[in-house]
């Protein structure tokens, strides 16, 4: 298990358990009591990489089953009072040595007889058998070569850093040597003796083990340099201080070389390997402290770092002599174990970690993470500015973590079923964070990213197969195209920055927990729109904000890209689905116009009629556009996005001037959209109002708008419209009217109000045919209206008032229609009538003051400075919805005169005639069949988000 646990008080115990496992650190916490059994004699201690504790204040000896080390340094340590003479001892069964892990032993006055003094004692049943050596004089004792140990007693005990030393067993059990009486000092003796190095000096001949120390027994003060050629009979090289060096040639009688460096923790300093390490040996590294392993070494046995930090100074080739040998066929692999704990379980852990020191490097060995150490492995460059390169292959255990640091490149295949996380540490200085190229589709282990950058050329599923944990700003840099097939949860601030020349695909589901989840795309460098990212699996929960990408250190550049959602993701339960960008959005007429910096959110492209869930889409900023993609490409099918979506829409979208994309695109397929338009305006980052919204619908395509048009500009709440909706692009957008439904609410019925304008600047704008004729449900209500040569408004069997200031429009609007009347078949360009013909409907036009109405029109307030266009039949040229004697009156009068429609010139060839009296005669006393009142319409349910809850708006449920 990892973290900690205590069995201790009054009757604490553990008595039938049979096994403990130990990642972190156990406490046997006695205290006081007398003669309690606190855990089961038979249960076995399995310490990986952590910390068996046993503390007592009187007299105590715990017995446990036996004893297996793993995962780098496992430690037990024994803790008794500063004070007294009695003995607290843990007695162990057998103890067994997996995966050439390392044991630290500590206590006060441990292994020392009883005699007046408190002492401690850990017995280990086959401890005799874990020697190695013969020697029985005092300095040639045989020791326990993967282990060490100090005499300390304290909860914060460190590393063994500068009073470590090798440990013996004996009838008191693990005892540590005395470090003044149980060594040869500063030279050689016989081949069992052990040697203590405490100052510099030559070594050439045969030792048993070799501790390179302190003179003054502390961690900081060195020996400095050994040098020499040796062979350590014993198999066991010990550093205890910071800065040492071994500058000759070193190995072994025994089949492993054992280098422990327990010179505390410093990242700069600690033991340096110069010359070779030889032999047809393995050598393996443990200990919390470092070792620069800067020899060109010719061992030929495998390789093992179990604990603390392991650099390189020169290249590792994949053949040949190097930091860590030249391996014989089948030793290849360097294994790296997951190291353990403090030694004493102090807060600070220990892992194992393999760092470039110098410059640019390259590892073309393999490399083999696993152990279940509570700490990990750590590999990749110590500073910002070097950088590793990895040659070989990469296999992370099932139970093992990876963590990767500064400038690195996976240049081979990353394999497994373990836990990979990134630790940051890198500058782009250097050309990447992390290049990935290997095909790590063998990867099924989880993922974790951080704040790093990722860089993909070539690569296959680059982060494997296994769920990616997002958990941070990480950036995305793919160069080539690149899929991954991953499920992804997001732990806090999103799915990440994606600056690549290249499409990245997710294709897996994504768990957006209860998180607004940023993605940005956009290369980063340049203005403009560069980079894809399509997220083809499932997303649930939560919503996304889209934005661009800063340009270097900029807060107001940024490049922006396209985001495309093509999965089915009705999961997301959202009010709202997607941000587009960020900017100032003004709610009301107390908000002030001033500069205000955007974040542009780009393109989010949609191909799915699901993409986006069951919640609404908010565009907040310029250059952010919402583009339907439907009809084409793997889908082949036309968008049906429900009303659950509602979308608020500001600005001309992505792009400038006749090329912008618009707030909402329609780029391929005949789409539908069923939720309702508001249109919001916002200060730009100049503090200028933008009131224009821009709908763009691509030639070859239609978008059909079957909901209703909602106004949020200021002083919307009154009834006085300020936007402006334009519509841009060769295609057709179907509304069900153009007008801008207030959103105030009376409890009966909503007011409606003049749209500010609608500007076609190319394509059509078709409004829906209505189940009767001048519905007014479908009436059109505009401030101002322009249709663009060789755009089209169709208004169907439907009215249209425009409420003008100053000079009419009226003669303009007569224009438009004439030229789509085109004699009667309703094909021109203009304003026209797809429910028309040549004999008995038309589209007919007039000041309002040429008709009967007075202060209204189907229920919409009009003045006298209005133009209404009616749908209705030939002949009716007062407007009143049937053809009638009065209308004939007033063509009488103006017979044989130039004319229009409301003096009776009803064929549109510009003056009163004969023409015009047939039409009139055959439609005589027969009525266009308009409809009757309209009906309330429901209120987006996003629209509390703009503020305007505080505005006496009364929330209602869509029907």
């Amino acid at each position: 298990r990892s973290g900690s646990m205590t069995v201790g008080g009054t009757g604490g115990q553990l008595l039938n358990t049979s096994a403990v496992n130990v990642r972190g650190t156990f406490t046997i916490a006695n205290g006081s009591t007398a003669g309690l059994d606190r855990v089961n004699d038979a249960a076995a201690i399995n310490l990986k990489g952590g910390v068996f504790r046993v503390s007592s204040n009187v007299n105590y000896n715990e017995t446990v089953g036996p004893l297996s080390i793993d995962d780098g340094v496992s430690s037990v340590a024994v803790i008794s009072p500063a004070s007294g003479t009695g003995d607290t001892a843990v007695t162990f069964g057998n103890l067994t040595r997996l995966n050439k892990a390392v044991l630290a032993v500590a206590g006060r006055n441990l292994g020392m007889a009883a005699g007046g003094t408190l002492t401690t004692h850990v017995f280990i049943n086959n401890g005799t058998s874990l020697l190695a050596g013969s020697g029985t004089g005092a300095t040639d004792k045989p020791i326990i070569p993967f282990a060490y140990g100090a005499t300390a007693n304290s909860n914060t005990i460190g590393t063994g850093g500068g009073t470590g030393s090798f440990v013996t067993y004996d009838a008191q059990g693990v005892r540590p040597l005395d470090l003044t009486t149980e060594y040869v000092q500063n030279a050689l003796g016989t081949a069992q003796d052990n040697v203590r190095m405490t100052a510099p000096g030559a070594l050439t001949g045969t030792a048993g083990a070799l501790l390179i120390g302190s003179p003054t027994n502390v961690a900081t003060n060195p020996a400095g340099t050994v040098t020499g050629s040796l062979n350590l009979s014993k198999g066991l090289l010990l550093n205890t201080a910071q800065g040492n060096t071994f500058d000759g040639t070193l190995t072994t009688s025994a089949s492993e070389l054992v280098i422990i460096s327990a010179s505390d923790n410093s990242p700069t300093a600690g033991l340096t390997l110069l010359g070779n390490i030889t032999g047809n040996i393995d050598v393996t590294k443990s200990g919390p402290g470092t070792v620069f392993m800067s020899g060109n070494n010719t061992y030929t046995g495998k390789t093992l770092l179990g604990q603390g930090r392991t650099y390189i100074t020169s290249n590792v080739p994949a053949t040949g002599p190097g930091p860590f040998g030249n391996p014989a066929a089948g030793n290849e692999a360097i294994v790296l174990r997951a190291g353990g704990a403090n030694l004493t379980g102090a807060a600070a852990t220990y892992n194992t970690r393999l760092l470039n020191d110098t410059g640019s490097l390259s590892i073309g060995r393999p490399l083999i993470i696993d152990g279940e150490g509570p700490s990990g492995v750590l590999i990749g460059s110590f500073t910002l500015t070097t950088l590793t390169r990895y040659d070989g292959t990469v296999t992370v255990g099932d139970k093992a973590r990876l963590i990767v640091q500064g400038n690195v490149e996976f240049r081979n295949n990353i394999s497994g079923s373990g836990f990979v996380n990134d630790n940051g540490g890198h500058t782009l200085a250097q050309p990447v964070g992390m290049l990935i190229t290997g095909n790590n589709s063998g990867y099924t282990g989880a993922w974790q990213t951080g704040v790093y950058q990722y860089r993909f050329d070539g690569a296959t599923n680059p982060l494997g197969l296994g769920t990616v944990f997002a958990n941070g700003s990480t950036e995305f840099v793919s160069q080539t195209n690149t899929t991954m097939g991953n499920n992804w949860v997001v732990l806090g601030f999103g799915l990440g920055n994606y600056t690549g020349p290249a499409k990245t695909t997710l294709t897996g589901n994504v768990d957006l927990g209860s998180f607004t989840s940023q993605i940005r795309v956009g290369n980063g460098t340049t203005s403009g729109s560069a980079g894809t990212v399509e997220i083809s699996g499932n997303m649930s929960k939560g919503n996304l904000l889209l934005q661009g990408v800063p340009i270097g250190a900029s807060t107001t550049d940024f490049s922006t890209g396209t985001l495309v959602l093509s999965g089915n993701n009705t999961g997301m339960t959202a009010a709202i689905t997607a941000f587009l960008g960020t900017g100032a959005v003004v709610a009301d007429a107390t908000c002030s116009v001033a500069a205000s910096p955007e974040i542009p959110g780009g393109v989010l492209q949609v191909t799915n009629s699901n993409a986006l869930g069951n919640g609404d889409v908010f565009i907040r900023a310029e250059n952010s556009t919402l583009q339907l993609n439907g009809g084409v490409g793997a889908f082949e099918a036309d968008l049906n996005i429900g009303d659950l979506v509602d979308y608020f829409i500001q600005g001309d979208g992505v792009g400038t001037g006749g090329s912008a994309l618009g707030a909402i695109n329609n780029l391929a397929g005949n789409n539908t959209i069923a939720g309702d338009i508001v249109l919001v305006e916002h200060n730009n980052e100049l503090g200028t109002l933008n009131f224009s919204q821009t709908i763009r619908v691509e030639s070859g395509s239609s978008l059909n708008h079957t909901g209703v048009i909602f106004d949020a500009s200021v002083g919307s709440s009154t009834g006085v419209s300020l936007s402006t909706l334009v519509k841009t692009g060769g295609g057709q957008l179907g509304v069900t009217r153009v007008i801008a439904t207030d959103v105030v609410n009376t409890g009966t019925t909503d007011l409606r109000a003049y749209l500010g304008g609608l500007d076609i600047q190319a394509g059509t704008v078709k409004v829906a045919t209505s189940t009767s004729n001048n519905d007014p449900d479908s009436l059109s209500a505009v401030k101002s209206l322009n249709v663009a040569a060789g755009a089209k408004l169709d208004l169907g069997n439907n009215s249209l008032v425009v409420e003008y200031t100053g000079s009419s429009p009226r003669a303009a609007i007569e224009a438009l229609i004439d030229n789509a009347h085109n004699g009667g078949a309703w094909n021109g360009n203009g304003i026209t009538t797809s429910s028309g013909n040549a004999s008995n409907f038309a589209l007919g036009v007039a000041e309002i003051t040429d008709t009967t109405f007075s202060g209204s029109y189907l229920g919409l307030p009009v003045d006298t400075t209005a133009v209404l266009v009616r749908f209705t039949r030939y002949g009716d040229v007062n407007l009143d919805g049937t053809t009638n004697i009065g209308d004939f009156a007033i063509l009488g009068a103006n017979f044989n005169t130039p004319g229009r429609w409301a003096t009776g010139d009803v064929n549109y060839d510009g003056s009163v005639n004969i023409g015009d009296f047939s039409l009139l005669a055959a439609n005589f006393n027969l009525s266009a069949g308009d409809g009757m009142a309209r009906s309330a319409v429901p209120e987006p349910a996003s629209l509390s988000l703009l503020g305007l809850a505080g505005m006496g708006l009364a929330r209602r449920r869509r029907a």
